[in-house]
């Protein structure tokens, strides 16, 4: 059973919670100021994070057979494949990934379902434009569980 699903899912960050509860602790001293403009900041810099970018490959009966599978296609050069399509290199792509253990299955697959799930999370500005590359992962991904099923 393939599906697609391309949902952005925006990670809430748990330094974001911190400082915050760091900076209301801080507000109410006298030299609070200080404290407050610099907390501030590190806020602003913890909680800026760009989208992570999802979309299901395939869903499997078990998380196993899942893991087994995402395991298999990340080994065999998943992202150096992936760039392959994007402009013919066999450069690895940066924040690109297979992720077999997702919080909520039922996001991407019917219940009782596990699904492998491309994803690309760019840490600085991207090379290509971040849907494009979903979509060749998500290509390179589909032909390596071909591969693996045809064996």
């Amino acid at each position: 059973m393939i599906i697609a699903h391309n949902k952005p899912i925006i990670p809430t960050s748990t330094r974001c919670a911190l400082f915050v509860g760091i900076l209301g602790r801080y507000k109410s001293q006298k030299n609070g100021v200080t404290y407050l403009v610099s907390l501030l900041i590190l806020v602003l810099s913890a909680c800026v994070n760009k989208p992570i970018i999802q979309e299901a490959v395939l869903c499997f009966e078990s998380e196993e057979k899942a893991e087994a599978m995402g395991m298999r296609i990340f080994s065999d050069n998943f992202t150096e494949r992936t760039r392959y399509w994007l402009d013919g290199s066999s450069e690895p792509i940066k924040g690109l990934g297979i992720s077999w253990r997702v919080s909520d299955p039922t996001f991407f697959c019917k219940a009782g379902l596990y699904p492998i799930v491309v994803t690309y999370e760019p840490k600085d500005e991207p090379e290509f434009e971040p849907s494009l590359v979903l979509s060749k992962g998500v290509l390179s991904a589909k032909l390596l569980i071909k591969k693996y099923r045809d064996l």
